[in-house]
């Protein structure tokens, strides 16, 4: 009863302070940009809202057609999403992140 502690859990905490860094540039860009625009922050909920939709978090990456996979592509938090799939749900290391 419990839960068996993978050698792979050990990778995680490498992958969130990557995961960090990234936030934390993005954040300091977009802050930097609203000091001259004030109305970054209206276009900032929308761009969160298809960023949502346009990371695999709700849906496998293998279900999206070709012509849309550029997205997949240019979606830093892709490669993130599928980190955290590989090592918690098919508990595998993740060996190959090409798309």
């Amino acid at each position: 009863m419990g839960y068996k502690f993978y050698k792979l859990l050990y990778l995680l905490p490498l992958i969130i302070l990557i995961q960090i860094f990234l936030v934390i540039g993005a954040t300091l860009l977009v802050s930097s940009i609203n000091v001259y625009f004030r109305d970054i922050k209206h276009l900032l909920n929308i761009f969160m809202v298809i960023w949502f939709f346009a990371t695999p978090i709700i849906y496998d990456i293998g279900i999206v057609p070709g012509k849309f996979r550029y997205l997949m592509i240019i979606n830093p938090m892709t490669v993130f999403t599928i980190l955290y799939r590989n090592i918690f749900y098919y508990v595998n290391f993740p060996a190959q992140l090409g798309y």
